[in-house]
């Protein structure tokens, strides 16, 4: 577990604050209104689960594609499973 919270602080220093990241409050209106299209996590649904969404996730990130990053065709409504599903790995080094 000590190695997990130090490369957690690596990790989380690594990437800068929310708003340097994209994050800001043009981001948080976006987010409102996918979350309000699409309440519930896509990839539960496609296997017939009710699950609310935990996470408005960025299907081409932002680091990538920053001309991407408010649009709502871009985005997917997650829950934690599946948003950690996808980004396995990329905390850890797996």
């Amino acid at each position: 577990m000590p190695y997990e919270k130090a490369a957690t602080r690596r990790y989380d220093k690594s990437r800068g604050n929310s708003g340097e990241r994209g994050y800001d409050a043009q981001w948080q209106k976006v987010r409102t209104i996918k979350a309000n299209q699409d309440p519930l996590c896509e990839e539960c649904l496609k296997a017939g689960l009710l699950v609310p969404l935990d996470v408005v996730h960025h299907i081409k990130p932002i680091e990538t594609h920053p001309e991407l990053r408010l649009v709502i065709e871009n985005l997917m409504s997650l829950c934690t499973f599946h948003h950690e599903e996808i980004h396995k790995g990329e905390r850890w080094g797996r």
